[in-house]
């Protein structure tokens, strides 16, 4: 089955390729560098490389190569991206990514710090940082990136995230045109984000639903959004 895929992924016909799912295949830094696959196929614009074996070896190809500049949706969620990729950003020519899907890469802050600083987030609209255990600090470093003007949609629940960091997040330039928050399941209480809401915006738990449910994560940023001008303090 694997030498079926790599014929095929090494198939002259996928010159004029748009789109290619290969989520869950097993596939090597050594397979996907063998299969040229950007350089075959350089009419890409959409990429799921989900639950493979690659490494930052293969994202560091992926983000250096040429072709790359016409990606607008890559998906690397599920591989060990732990290295040094993010350190090759500032040359890449990727400029015209919507979605980037890092969820549950073993990324760490110092990562998300060089990702921060990288101007690819420019056209970023939806980042996915889930299950990377990036703290307070990579968020900071998300809130505080000058490259994020576009970002709608922030995903970054289980990502080891206190108090600290939801404040970060509610100053963020980027938070008075996100649509869509996720940060549950992170460092701080269900019964600290009640009280926030209802100091802040006088919610009631009826609002909410009961103390043990889903907390409605968007209207409390887009409360803190609108009274972002009065200078809101997070208690």
């Amino acid at each position: 089955m694997k030498g079926t895929l790599i014929d095929l992924l090494t198939d002259p016909r996928l010159a004029d390729l748009r789109k290619l799912d290969l989520r869950h295949n097993d596939l090597t830094d050594a397979e996907f560098a063998a299969c040229g696959l950007l350089a075959r196929s350089p009419r890409l614009r959409r990429l799921s490389l989900e639950g493979n074996r690659i490494t930052s070896e293969t994202v560091g190809r992926i983000v250096t190569t040429p072709n790359a500049g016409q990606l607008v949706e890559l998906d690397l969620s599920d591989n060990d991206l732990r290295g040094d990729w993010c350190n090759l950003l500032s040359d890449s020519p990727m400029t015209s990514l919507w979605r980037l899907n890092l969820a549950r890469c073993r990324l760490t802050a110092g990562d998300i710090e060089r990702l921060a600083a990288s101007p690819i987030l420019r056209t970023v609209r939806t980042l996915n940082l889930e299950g990377n255990p990036i703290g307070n600090t990579g968020v900071r470093a998300l809130a505080r990136s000058p490259h994020l003007q576009r970002l709608q949609e922030l995903k970054i629940q289980r990502c080891a995230i206190g108090r600290e960091g939801i404040r970060e997040l509610s100053q963020a330039p980027f938070a008075r045109h996100l649509s869509s928050y996720d940060v549950l399941s992170n460092d701080f209480e269900t019964e600290w984000l009640l009280q926030v809401g209802s100091e802040l915006f006088g919610w009631d738990e009826r609002e909410l639903g009961s103390i043990e449910s889903r907390i409605d994560m968007d209207r409390m940023f887009r409360e803190m959004r609108s009274t972002s001008a009065n200078k809101v303090q997070i208690p």
